[in-house]
């Protein structure tokens, strides 16, 4: 961007759209730019335009390693449509002079002509052609003339709407506004012309605006189309950043051969930074103090000084057209129309794996000639063949098809992901033992021809199959390597090995003036436990967490209660279930805790149960089951009875719960028999047996079946 007034550097930090606000002053004067209100407006539109502009940024960084070497001297040619917004002033420019701005355009790119005369530059084998084909296959010109009021611009408010006027696909044609005037309502009149960054690539807005006045008129003053162009292919101003240059290829304008440039420049020969030399980095090419480059396209200096590209800028835009305007390589605007029309596409599947043969064909008509290419690589010219990839990946499969009419050339593309043709696993992947046992590991994967097995990441066998013998207690990794001919997957798992003696992981003891004693009574999903402790006066319940730090503890008067019993419950809440006696008769006390030890809510029965509490226990569901001596409860998470059943005079001795809510109660009928009793989740008796023989347990433990049954 170029302009007529002077006024101070304005530095760019942002990279979204770069406005080039092209103004045009007399050789002596600076040109700043002005196009940092234009970019806040739109910024505060909408910001996507800032993240299209940083994905492209990224893109490129992620691309840069490979192009080089890929398409390096290749000519990419792009199509241009000029569109002529005139109000039949001498704006309306003619053929010829458009002709010539497309000349001096080329000459530029190629460093060529009179811009060769002026000094050393660089070829970027990037040229532009005015359309000859329409999307739809038709001839054109490559120039479209439109009557508007719209020649005389306010860029601001009028971009959009000027631009609506006559557009060509902006992903297949590099369209060019010609107009009479830019005005700018933060940088009054005279801007010679502005562009957009390659992020908004296909996009309403992408394109380059200019006046005619600096339009074909003469090498000189096509360095506004010059300059626009950069920047529609992602060249930021030589002067962005400032003299800042610690990182050359991620500060300032992002290239390395540039030196960097804090001024807005009257004459051709200035130095503005001492900071060249500053990257230390090979890719840094200064390694002492030079003169800013008043010369690049990209500056702000006098027309007559600006003669030259670089290799990094070439490298850059070359960069910006394979991979964000790649599409602009696809278009066939600078062919004539087609006669002898081709149609079709690629016959191949969307995924393969290494080592496989993948047909490749053309499923269409029209087409005598082919040239397939793999990310790039020509593999064949024929119509269909076998290819065979070796290494798993993403591959980009590109067909140009052709006949005898030279303007008939069709292209499209495919991607394949190609998978390794192996997998690795074995038995068993998890498994605890004690130490000094031995485990045979098992390859149970396909498609391997070596195998490596490794014991925490130390080599201990070769074979499809290995024993190991464990020798000390600890978590070991077991890991299985799995390789081919083209690729390689590895599987891993873990061995617990525990201490044949039975090892503590930790020991607490508490003491106090009283002569606690008791056990741990329920231990919770998260390892916390709550424990009942009496002396001779008084009962406490305590509570800890996995490592067995206590968390807080409650004490209640012994001869107040019979029994005080907690059990943690699924939501890790703890209950609490006492009795009273008051004058022979007792209650039952349900108090809820959160894990603080803060009470929730607590319930009094009175009738219901009139015996002591035998056990408690939390259901899956987040509620809870009493059993006294003589009644079976089932109560919900806020404390209300769901059911009750009657032990019709034989004793509680445990009970579990199944996957289905099944609950199964062991009763004690004298001292030869056993009663099981299985309910279902409403307390309805499914069935009840007696069982001859006494089992000596206070719980049952039920590994659960699926059908909802006891083990």
């Amino acid at each position: 961007m170029i302009a007529k007034t002077y006024s101070t550097m304005i530095r760019f930090y942002l990279l979204l759209i770069t406005f080039s606000l092209c103004q045009l002053l007399p050789a002596q004067d600076h040109y700043p730019c002005g196009a940092v209100e234009m970019q806040k407006k739109l910024f505060n539109i909408d910001k996507k335009w800032q993240e299209l502009q940083e994905r492209s940024e990224q893109l490129l960084v992620k691309k840069k390693g490979g192009f080089v070497a890929n398409r390096a001297n290749e000519l990419f040619t792009l199509p241009v449509v000029v569109h002529v917004i005139h109000n039949n002033g001498s704006e309306n420019i003619s053929d010829i002079q458009i002709d010539q701005a497309l000349a001096n355009l080329n000459a530029a790119f190629s460093h060529s002509g009179p811009y060769k005369s002026k000094g050393e530059g660089f070829n970027t084998e990037i040229q532009f052609c005015l359309a000859r084909r329409t999307f739809d296959n038709k001839a054109t010109t490559g120039v479209n003339r439109i009557v508007s009021g719209l020649t005389n611009l306010t860029m601001e408010t009028e971009d959009q709407a000027l631009k609506n006027l006559s557009r060509w696909d902006p992903s297949q044609y590099i369209n060019i506004w010609v107009v009479n005037e830019i005005s700018s309502q933060s940088q009054g009149s005279g801007v010679a012309g502005y562009a957009y960054l390659a992020g908004m690539h296909g996009k309403p807005l992408d394109g380059l605006v200019c006046e005619a006045k600096f339009f074909g008129k003469s090498p000189s003053d096509d360095v506004v189309l010059i300059h626009e162009m950069g920047h529609y292919l992602n060249l930021l101003h030589t002067f962005d950043g400032g003299c800042t240059n610690n990182f050359c290829d991620q500060e300032g304008d992002k290239v390395c051969d540039t030196p960097p440039d804090q001024a807005l420049h009257s004459s051709c020969v200035f130095n503005s930074c001492g900071t060249d030399k500053n990257d230390s980095r090979a890719i840094n090419p200064f390694t002492t103090d030079v003169n800013d480059m008043t010369q690049n396209y990209m500056d702000y200096s006098p027309f007559e000084c600006q003669f030259a590209f670089t290799k990094g800028q070439a490298e850059r835009m070359r960069l910006t057209i394979q991979n964000i305007r790649e599409s602009l390589l696809q278009s066939q605007g600078c062919l004539s129309p087609c006669v002898s029309t081709i149609s079709g596409d690629i016959s191949a599947p969307q995924e393969a794996v290494t080592g496989q043969n993948v047909n490749l064909s053309f499923s269409g008509s029209g087409a005598t000639t082919f040239v397939w290419s793999v990310d790039g690589t020509q593999i064949s010219t024929s119509s269909a063949q076998d290819y065979v990839f070796t290494t798993p990946g993403t591959y980009t499969i590109a067909l140009v098809a052709g006949n005898q009419d030279v303007n008939c050339v069709y292209k499209t593309k495919h991607t394949i992901t190609v998978k390794c043709n192996l997998s690795a696993d074995f038995n068993p992947t998890i498994s605890e033992i004690k130490e000094g046992e031995n485990i045979t590991f098992t390859s149970t994967g396909t498609g391997g021809k070596d195998y490596i097995w490794k014991i925490d990441e130390t080599q201990v066998g070769t074979g499809s199959s290995i024993d190991y013998t464990f020798p000390h207690p600890k978590d070991y990794l077991v890991q299985l390597q799995v390789s081919n001919e083209y690729c390689s997957q590895t599987k891993t798992g873990k061995v617990v090995v525990q201490s044949a003696c039975g090892d503590s992981i930790w020991t607490k003891k508490y003491t106090s003036a009283n002569n606690w004693n008791g056990s741990i009574t329920s231990i919770g999903e998260d390892g916390s436990m709550v424990s009942t402790l009496s002396d001779n006066f008084k009962r406490m319940i305590l509570y800890t967490n996995a490592k067995g730090e206590k968390i807080w503890s409650k004490t209640f008067e012994k001869s107040d209660y019979f029994r005080v019993e907690p059990v943690i419950l699924k939501d890790g809440s703890i209950l609490l279930s006492s009795t009273i006696n008051e004058m022979n008769f007792n209650r039952l006390f349900i108090t809820k805790l959160n894990k603080a030890g803060d009470v929730l809510w607590t319930k009094i029965l009175l009738n219901d149960l009139n015996s002591n509490i035998f056990r408690l226990g939390s259901l899956k569901n987040g509620g809870f089951c009493i059993a006294t001596v003589t009644q079976f409860y089932k109560f919900d998470k806020d404390g209300n009875i769901v059911w009750s059943y009657k032990l019709e005079n034989r004793m509680f001795r445990a009970w579990t719960e199944s996957i289905n809510g099944n609950i199964m109660i062991l009763l004690d009928k004298d001292t030869l028999t056993d009663v099981v009793v299985i309910l279902d989740a409403n307390g309805n008796e499914i069935i009840q047996n007696e069982i001859l023989g006494k089992f000596n347990v206070n719980y049952l433990h039920n590994t659960g079946t699926k059908d909802g049954g006891f083990c």
